[in-house]
């Protein structure tokens, strides 16, 4: 069965070892390739990025990765695959570095050939998310006031910053992670949002996206924000399908909501 005949609590089919990570992990994200094959990629305190199979997970305990990187000098808190049919990753760290990594590429012992790398954008970055609209764009985010889209082609000035969303005078201290979101199913990047939390706002705060041409950065100022029920304290996660958004709160509770676009 998949549950425990005693307590009802899911069953434990299988665990990695230490093969896997020597230190707590922090992120892990989970893409399918055109045969419907898993892979899981992790991030750690051990400052290392994995790339695992599913499958050999269930195998047992002692399968290591597929794919290992050793770049980072600092923890690893965030990771995302570029999606199906792509061999990217993007990984973010507390060495105020973000990275960009081709998984069929040697990761160890100096062999890191990054496909690109963005180091002055957030002293401790915590956030990395790909575009579903652009294959090359990602947008980032730490702790500080701003966030930050890039074409990982040119990593040298980003595309546009983002701010408004964190009061001035906070000190960022909490993680918040924002996500495109695209209500109406547009297929123009200038027509999708970015919904964020903030530290200190109890507000969610939507931004307009912009086109990715043109030579000059972009900052762009908050298009709409939302309060907050009272008692929830801020956003940090947040999950978008369609209309609807799930946020993560302070108060351990996960809010469904609907915001508004304004006419």
């Amino acid at each position: 069965t998949a549950v425990s005949v005693q307590n009802g609590a899911p069953k434990m089919l299988c665990k990695t070892g230490k093969e896997l990570h020597k230190s707590g992990i922090f992120a892990m994200d989970v893409r399918l390739d055109s045969m419907q094959n898993a892979y899981i990629c992790t991030g750690s305190k051990d400052k290392t990025v994995a790339v695992t199979q599913l499958d050999s997970i269930g195998r047992g305990s002692s399968v290591g990765p597929i794919w290992l990187s050793d770049y980072h000098c600092s923890k690893v808190g965030a990771v995302a695959f570029r999606g199906e049919g792509s061999t990217l990753l993007a990984s973010a760290a507390d060495d105020g570095t973000v990275a960009i990594h081709d998984y069929r590429v040697d990761g160890q012992n100096g062999k890191n050939k990054l496909v690109a790398e963005i180091t002055d954008a957030h002293s401790r970055p915590h956030s990395v998310v790909w575009n579903p609209l652009s294959e090359h764009e990602v947008m980032t985010a730490g702790h500080d006031h701003r966030i930050f889209t890039f074409d990982i082609r040119h990593v040298k000035q980003s595309l546009a910053t983002f701010h408004g969303h964190v009061p001035s005078n906070s000190r960022c201290k909490k993680i918040h992670h924002p996500t495109f979101f695209n209500p109406c199913g547009k297929m123009t990047n200038s027509e999708q949002f970015i919904l964020t939390g903030g530290d200190c706002s109890h507000s969610l705060s939507m931004f307009k996206n912009i086109d990715s041409g043109g030579s000059k950065e972009q900052v762009v100022s908050v298009y709409s924000r939302g309060k907050l029920p009272a008692e929830c304290g801020d956003a940090g996660s947040l999950a978008t399908q369609g209309e609807r958004v799930a946020a993560v709160v302070d108060g351990g509770e996960v809010l469904l909501l609907t915001p508004q676009i304004k006419q």
